[in-house]
């Protein structure tokens, strides 16, 4: 995979020292000092997914209610594989499609009855209500919060997102002038700089602004609590 990248045939993903897990190399090589594989348009889209589906495949796991196990159990192993394949095929053409017979019916009961956890897997269903649960919790324990506070950094139109896409950029900070286009076009062919300005930016605002981890008082007073997440 991705010959261009690695055109010697080694250093690809999975193929280095077990010490390494896949997601450390690949935010190495995403940090490659001349941003080859930052700027390329399909190697960020490919090992994210690849991260995704290895995650989702090793940690997670079905539960069901105690009391319905030895039923489902016998539901599981009665189950028509055909069945279950069609209503797959059907499902993912239309989304709302109904049972029509009564062993897409019984599939449908029986993914009622399973609930897939896969709360470690970022963006599932799972994680949010993971996120959800820990901030109910922090409602509990704190009460209501003070402040409600939306983030949405102009990333093409900033210097620092737009220097740390500059592919001719060193590590002395001498932001080029270019054009909006060209600033544009810059940032979106570079996902990993877009995520490192979007980092620092909300670290910055959460350590001088709000004064979390930080030894001065945030502008609002000295927070208790705070608890952020982004759009998934």
């Amino acid at each position: 995979m991705f010959p261009w990248l690695f055109p010697y045939g080694s250093g690809g993903i999975g193929t280095v020292n077990e010490t390494l897990s896949d997601s450390e190399h690949i935010c190495h090589l995403l940090l490659y000092h001349d941003k080859h594989f930052q700027v390329d348009p399909e190697f960020s889209l490919i090992v994210f997914n690849h991260i995704t589906i290895k995650s989702s495949t090793i940690r997670s796991h079905l539960i069901v209610n105690n009391k319905k196990f030895p039923e489902i159990q016998n539901r599981l192993l009665s189950i028509s594989p055909s069945a279950l394949e069609s209503l797959s095929i059907k499902l993912k053409n239309d989304s709302s499609a109904a049972p029509i017979n009564d062993e897409e019916k019984e599939c449908y009961h029986l993914l009622k009855d399973l609930d897939l956890v896969a709360w470690k897997v970022k963006g599932s269903i799972t994680n949010k209500k993971k996120q959800r649960s820990e901030i109910n919790s922090l409602i509990d324990h704190w009460g209501s919060p003070s402040w409600y506070i939306t983030i949405a950094p102009a990333d093409i139109k900033h210097p620092i997102c737009v220097y740390l896409a500059d592919e001719s950029c060193n590590d002395k900070f001498t932001p080029a002038v270019y054009t909006a286009s060209e600033q544009a076009k810059m940032v979106i062919n570079n996902p990993v700089a877009h995520a490192q300005f979007f980092h620092y930016f909300v670290t910055l605002f959460l350590r001088e602004i709000l004064g979390i981890n930080s030894e001065h008082e945030g502008w609002f007073g000295h927070p208790v609590a705070h608890y952020a997440t982004v759009e998934q």
